[in-house]
Formats: structure tokens, sequence, C-alpha cells
């Protein structure tokens, strides 16, 4: 059970709910995480950087810049959706590969640490997603939201569960788009506590848009996958086009369900992904894949029972419907 803080810690009671976007970055000598690509492996070891060993753990953090010198391209997008309940929070880290094709998904479990020299400390729970080939290895954040001239900063360091090696460090901002985390985390999370679902300011529950995208395409179809990114519970999903049911009783799992969206002949094509019931744990969430000519596009969808999520998807090759006052 972690320890609740009172408010009387000032700053660390504040609501840190919202989404916290920046990058993190591999410290000197430290094990090199999937999130990196293999140009980036590659590069460090040409550079002489055992990445393998996870050498010379603990150095100090280093600036941004010295970083980018050392290693060349040794950090990565990252971004940080956290949801606070009274004095606890939730945190889901999603990192980014080249040109954000390769993703990782973190849960962490957040406790406040305020008399150490990091405000919190994220308790690595489970890997959420990992779209790479090599193992995803755990591990846990301790940071701080320290206010600038410019804005709340979220920096701190990642490091090794077990041994407590400094691995690396993050820096991230506050961002505008709104907290977008399977909702059955989150319960299961309050579930752990112990904490009521009726405390949740529920303008700050992520709640899935009508429509996701607008999606041009000089294709015939596109490729698609579903895969869970939360609690294997068994949720079914279904796939419309055009109003026209493609796939029924869908259970996303850890590997990817795979459907092709063969666009029909008019400009504009309507795809709608469907909560059609929920699984043992209230909400249902899924990490969508879309591929075709000229796209790659990934979505963190979020769903509630009956809520569903659609795209518009255009076709450049296809003939405008003629209109009768064009006869």
């Amino acid at each position: 059970m972690l320890l609740l803080v009172s408010c009387s810690l000032g700053s660390l009671a504040q609501d840190r709910t919202g989404v916290w976007e920046g990058r993190i970055t591999v410290a000197p000598g430290g094990f090199i995480p999937v999130f990196f690509t293999n140009l980036t492996v590659n590069t460090l070891n040409n550079r002489g950087i055992d990445v393998t060993r996870g050498v010379g753990l603990g150095t100090p953090p280093i600036s941004s810049s010295m970083a980018d010198a050392y290693f060349g391209r040794s950090s990565s997008a990252a971004r940080m959706d956290i949801i606070q309940v009274d004095d606890q929070m939730l945190a889901q880290l999603t990192s980014y590969g080249s040109g954000g094709r390769v993703i990782t998904m973190y849960e962490f479990y957040v406790r406040p640490t305020p008399k150490e020299q990091h405000q919190y400390h994220f308790k690595a729970k489970r890997l959420l997603v990992n779209e790479t080939e090599r193992t995803a290895d755990l591990f846990d954040m301790r940071g701080s939201f320290i206010q600038t001239d410019s804005g709340t900063r979220f920096k701190g360091i990642w490091e090794n569960p077990f041994g407590g090696n400094s691995l690396g460090y993050f820096l991230m901002r506050y961002s505008d788009p709104s907290v977008n985390m399977n909702p059955e985390l989150l319960y299961d999370y309050l579930n752990d506590r112990k904490l009521n679902p009726d405390s949740i300011d529920l303008h700050k529950f992520p709640s899935p848009q009508q429509v996701m995208d607008t999606l041009v395409t000089e294709g015939f179809s596109v490729d698609a996958s579903l895969l869970d990114n939360g609690i294997a519970d068994h949720d079914t999903l279904s796939i419309w086009l055009n109003g026209r049911l493609l796939d029924d009783n869908v259970v996303p799992g850890k590997k990817p369900f795979l459907f092709r969206v063969n666009l029909q002949e008019q400009t504009w094509n309507n795809l709608t992904i469907r909560c059609k019931s929920e699984g043992s744990m209230p909400g249902a969430g899924a990490l969508l894949n879309i591929n075709g000519r000229q796209l790659h596009l990934k979505y963190n969808l979020s769903f509630q029972q009956y809520t569903q999520a659609d795209w518009v998807i255009g076709r450049k090759a296809a003939t405008p419907r003629k209109l009768k006052f064009d006869e």
C-alpha cells in the first residue's frame, strides 16, 4: 500500500493530471532501452561505447546538448500521461523511436518522496506495448516538477529497478493534448490502492473523440492492426466501414489483430471502431496501427462501453460522385 501524503506538502499536493512531453536520454555507459533504434546502437558502438553491459552507470546527468554531441541520436521522444487521484498518481509512458514508428508503453504507480532528492518515485508496474524485436526491460523513474519562468518542467532520472543505478535522464514540459489512458488500467489502480472510483473527476477522465482523424491515401486499401495495451480481459470490439460490419467480436490481445480495409469507389470512406462490450474490468483500450500508401499512423484508443472512434479516409484517385446539376 502506497503512503498517502497530506496536502500540507504544498507543491506536492497539486494536481498533476495532464500530459507531459519531451525526451528521455541514455546516460554515458548505460544500456540502450528498446525504444532506441538500431542506428543509434550502431552509432554508440562506433564511438566505442558498450551498449550491452551497462558499464559506467551512475554518471551524473548531463545537458541535452552535451548528450547529443557525445552520443549522436541517443535521446528519444517520449510522452507521459498522468492521472492523479487524491494524493496518488498513475502514469503511462509512451516512447517513440525513429520517425515515431517504434513504440513502447509502460505503466507506473507513483508515490511522493518529499524527503529524497526527487519529489516522486515512478515504480514500473507493467509493460503495455512492445513493438520491437528486443526484450523490453522494466525501469523505474524518479522526478520532480519544477516551476520556471517559461512554465513547469518535469525532470529526473530513470534507473534500474533492482540496483537503483541511473540509466539516463528525462526532461518534459506540460502539453495541451488531453490525457489518453486506458480506463481499465485506472480502475485496476483504484482497486489496488483501495480508492473510491466516485472520487474521480470525470472531466479529467479520458474519453474517445468521435472523429479521430481525416486521412488521404492514393491506395485502394489500408492495412491495420489492433493491439491490447492494457489488461487482457476479453474486451470485444467491432469494425465498420461505411455502416457495414467488417469484423465482429474482435478481442485485441498481446499479438496484433490484423485486418484490411478495402476502400469503396467513393471519395470519402468512414471507418468506425466500436466498443461492443467491456471485459471483466470497466473500460477498454487498444493501440491501432494504420498503414497504407504514404500512411503509417498510430492511435492510442480509450473506450467505454458503446462508445466509438471514427476515421474519414479519402482516396486521391477516386472519381467524385456526379451531382444532378452536373448532368
